[in-house]
């Protein structure tokens, strides 16, 4: 079905019907609810419990994943960015002169195959050598060994994306309306890549929430949980 935007809250509407999605929750009882999960799938057996958590850019999905990771024992759980699996410029500028209008904040932009087989590989207790990706040089710069435990998050735009939902627990989709995640950027990127807030600014108005609207809401479908942030 088409996706068509909708402006009462961030609900996605398909060809004029609206999908019923998970109950949404203030933050701080949504992580107590999400604890609740996560601690159920332990007790059930579930190893290791992989969360998938999706939201627009500077939402707070690292932030509440950090806080996830802090509300579980010490060392019982690791968090992944799909940041590090980002194709980089070299790759942009290669599908552009290609004729394909490539831009950061479409999934074709995050290497999906490579995240997943490593996720497959964590699943079955096996280590992985993680890509490390620098933001001010929009390339990979290294990599990193990774081991599995008993917990892992996955957090990026793309995270409820089906490749990396078929291989999660519990899906959490992270609602933020556009002025605060616009704000966030801006004092994020200006420190992260140096961008003037002009820019920045102004790209989010033209690339980030058309993306968002056409690429990342519509995946609030597949969350268990909504946390309101």
């Amino acid at each position: 079905m088409e996706f068509i935007p909708k402006d009462q809250g961030d609900n996605p509407v398909f060809a004029g019907e609206i999908r019923a999605i998970a109950p949404e929750y203030e933050l701080e009882r949504g992580l107590t609810v999400v604890l609740e999960a996560i601690n159920k799938k332990i007790s059930e057996g579930v190893k290791p419990v992989v969360v998938g958590i999706a939201g627009g850019s500077a939402s707070g999905k690292s932030l509440i994943a950090s806080r996830i990771r802090d509300m579980l024992e010490p060392g019982k759980c690791t968090i992944i960015s799909m940041d590090d699996y980002c194709r980089g410029s070299d790759f942009i500028t290669e599908e552009r002169e290609q004729g394909n209008a490539v831009v950061w904040d479409q999934p074709e932009a995050i290497d999906l195959s490579s995240l997943s087989s490593d996720l497959d590989k964590l699943k079955q207790g096996e280590l992985i050598q993680k890509p490390i990706y620098s933001m001010r040089l929009a390339k990979t710069v290294g990599r990193e060994d990774l081991s599995p435990s008993e917990v892992i998050i996955v957090e990026g735009l793309f995270a409820l994306q089906a490749q990396i939902v078929s291989r999660s627990d519990i899906k959490i989709f992270i609602k933020s309306d556009s002025e605060n995640r616009l704000n966030r950027r801006i004092k994020r990127d200006v420190e992260r890549t140096g961008d003037k807030p002009e820019e920045i600014a102004e790209y989010c108005k033209t690339v980030v929430e058309p993306m968002y609207v056409k690429n990342v809401l519509p995946s609030i479908s597949s969350a268990d949980f909504v946390l309101n942030n």
